[in-house]
């Protein structure tokens, strides 16, 4: 049992050290992360449509989104993001920024309705909304800014979470002997 838990810990410990090292990247180089990932993601893409294709081919219904329409809509996607980059990194802030709009417009909606019952919350959630639509708007203005903090926040919580996790593995294996005990 303990050669086991042993052994877990010191995959934990490399696996959180690896996390902590693509935290850091993700920090110091958020630009050039972005565009691996895209071509990482183009590149999936790519096999996907490959392999809808080839599953596709064998398969003869006819719906919307059958295996060989898919595969080519995927090809067709992974293409685009090869070509161009910048287009996956430019169209996530831009969708996450309409996402807060449509959300903060719907919480304005609620703030107004609780104004009209005289509930002192709605200040509260009409302020949040205010502030939650700003957000959505300069994530649509200035795009490539706001998936540069997101990824730089990815970052940080990458190497906080691997800390804690070595701290963590670091403790349990000083008290392995306590665990042994509890398990036999």
């Amino acid at each position: 049992m303990r050669k086991t838990i042993n052994q877990t810990l010191w995959i934990s410990l490399i696996s959180s050290a690896l996390f902590c090292v693509f935290g850091i990247i993700l920090i110091t180089n958020p630009e050039k992360s972005l565009t691996i990932m895209a071509y990482g993601i183009s590149i999936l893409l790519i096999a996907n449509g490959v392999y809808q294709l080839i599953m596709g081919y064998h398969d003869i219904s006819f719906s919307l989104l059958d295996g060989f329409s898919g595969g080519l809509l995927s090809i067709i996607l992974g293409i685009l993001i090869l070509v161009r980059p910048n287009a996956l990194t430019i169209m996530i802030p831009i969708a996450i920024g309409l996402w807060f709009i449509v959300s903060s417009a719907y919480k304005l909606r609620i703030a107004i309705a609780l104004r009209s019952f005289n509930q002192p919350i709605w200040i509260t959630i009409f302020v949040m909304a205010v502030l939650m639509m700003i957000c959505g708007i300069i994530l649509l203005f200035n795009p490539m800014s706001g998936v540069v903090a997101i990824t730089r926040f990815i970052g940080i919580l990458a190497v906080i979470y691997s800390l804690i996790d070595i701290v963590d593995a670091i403790l349990i294996k000083k008290n392995l002997k306590l665990f042994d005990n509890m398990f036999h």
